[in-house]
């Protein structure tokens, strides 16, 4: 069995980018309007707005299939519902700014 591969996140500067465009995947996280409206000839797009559907949409059905067993757990569905109201209320992304805090979604520092 092969042993796995840990990918790592590397700061490029965009001037020796597109020497490269060859060797690295570049995920486009904005909407698909401004994907189309500019982006690197290789890049894929994927949205955080989708991720942010399906993982609360997942963190909603595990809970509602939790609180058959454990009640309460489907207080956690109606957190989420109330996050995503609050989210399309203020036009704000909770769950984007708080993915784009994690360590592997900032540049390194070296």
């Amino acid at each position: 069995m092969p042993e796995p591969t840990i990918a790592s996140t590397v700061c490029i500067d965009p001037r020796s980018l597109h020497d490269r465009l060859d060797d690295v995947e570049i995920i486009d996280v904005r909407t698909p309007g401004e994907f189309e409206s500019v982006h690197v000839p290789t890049s894929k797009n994927l949205p955080l707005n989708d991720l942010d559907r399906h993982v609360a949409g997942g963190l909603v059905l595990l809970s509602i299939l939790a609180s058959i067993v454990f009640p309460p757990a489907r207080f956690i569905a109606g957190f989420i519902g109330a996050g995503l109201v609050f989210a399309a209320v203020t036009n704000t992304c909770a769950m984007g700014m708080l993915l784009s805090k994690l360590p592997y979604n900032r540049p390194s520092s070296t």
